[in-house]
């Protein structure tokens, strides 16, 4: 697997969703971006997927729950549509970079699941 994938989808203020796939190299890791718009988000990996404010936590040092869903309970419909617009916008940067050190293989799209 040489990209992150991400299903995620939002009911009211609740956003939840699990990491489908991802390459070990970002085991261990975490990446902190600026959207133009929102502000900072980052993606890390630390123990296992889990979604705070502005940070998704994805597979980390505890393999055997990689596949285990993140929920989090956000403040305002607005809060959630917001995080679910960065960790986009961060996936997708996120598999640029990867695609960048691979250069063999074509475009990737991200898959994305919205439940509305």
């Amino acid at each position: 697997m040489n990209k992150l994938i991400i299903e995620i989808g939002q009911y009211g203020r609740t956003v939840l969703g699990r990491v489908v796939g991802m390459p070990e190299s970002l085991r261990s890791t975490g990446v902190t971006m600026t959207h133009a718009t929102y502000g900072k988000y980052a993606i890390k990996s630390l123990l296992e997927p889990q979604l705070k404010r502005n940070t998704l936590f994805i597979g980390g040092t505890n393999k055997s729950v990689d596949n285990h869903e993140f929920v989090f309970q956000f403040d305002n419909v607005e809060d959630a549509t917001t995080a679910i617009t960065c960790i986009e916008y961060c996936v997708r940067t996120i598999n640029q970079m990867l695609e960048e050190q691979v250069t063999t293989q074509p475009t990737m799209n991200i898959p994305m699941i919205h439940l509305q």
